[in-house]
């Protein structure tokens, strides 16, 4: 058990088993299409108004143009909306599905997607609902301690950094567990103060080690991207941030889990199978 082993463990998933990255493919085309017919909606209305205000008189143009900008005021929200709703609802498919992969991957040595998802469908409500009271805790204390004068930035830092430690674990105990929400929270909680320091020295080391790998990425696409542009091909630099989403995300969701099984110590690790009576030690 240690701070090294539940990180080689994610990338050992991921980078020997490909399709582990479906359900943030998933994720990241859903959010894509979203944003897309958001993008077309708000450009087509504008670009109606505009069009409108050009071929009517100054007040027809201008009040045409204010119902436009309102419409698209209207759209945006609406979208905005939608958009929290499918990344909370499908955010907690896919960090079930991760959770479930690792438990998977950890007590049987291979993983089926499909079992995945069906046991992250399965625990769909409970996922949402551990997401929704984690992030009320977290925002709600960092909406108070920002109050505070001089120190509140210092204490919503330290005090962010301890709640994140201590809640790590939560949407995790639902899949591998089988908690419910409040408590896989309690559990949750347990596990990050039995093992607080452990915690904190793994996910120091984790984020140096992506955000090495993806400021190298992005860099190398940047380089590319100088190159094609010059030969009049566009996008290589988004496409190095598509690739960094879509590699590095999946590590992250994976990470609780894999210190549920890699990294605790002592009575907070996870129960072994009962010996059969009648067997003997050797």
């Amino acid at each position: 058990m240690g701070i090294i082993e539940p990180i080689t463990a994610v990338f050992d998933i991921e980078f020997h088993n490909l399709q582990s990255l479906i359900p943030q493919l998933l994720f990241v085309v859903v959010l894509a299409i979203i944003g897309g017919i958001a993008l077309l909606s708000v450009s087509s209305g504008t670009l109606g108004a505009l069009a409108s205000s050009m071929s009517t008189s100054t007040t027809g143009s201008l009040l045409s143009l204010l119902g436009a900008i309102a419409a698209v005021g209207i759209v945006l929200v609406l979208f905005a909306i939608i958009g929290v709703l499918v990344f909370l609802v499908l955010g907690a498919l896919v960090i079930g599905a991760y959770a479930s992969i690792v438990k998977q991957k950890m007590t049987s040595g291979s993983f089926n997607i499909s079992k995945a998802f069906d046991e992250a469908r399965a625990n769909w409500v409970r996922l949402i609902v551990v997401s929704l009271i984690v992030g009320v805790i977290s925002i709600g204390v960092n909406v108070v301690l920002e109050l505070i004068p001089v120190a509140g930035a210092i204490l919503a830092i330290i005090v962010g950094l301890v709640l994140s430690i201590l809640l790590f674990e939560a949407n995790s105990m639902v899949i591998i567990e089988g908690k419910e929400p409040i408590a896989a929270i309690q559990r949750s909680i347990e596990i990050g103060k039995d093992n607080f320091w452990s915690m904190l020295g793994m996910l120091i080391v984790f984020g140096i080690a992506v955000g090495i790998i993806s400021v190298v990425v992005i860099l190398v696409f940047s380089l590319a991207g100088a190159v094609a542009s010059a030969a009049g091909i566009s996008g290589a630099v988004i496409l190095g941030v598509l690739i960094v989403f879509l590699f590095i995300e999946p590590l992250g969701y994976m990470l609780p889990a894999t210190f549920y099984y890699k990294g605790m110590n002592g009575a907070a690790g996870p129960a072994m199978p009962a010996k059969k009576k009648g067997t003997t030690a050797t």
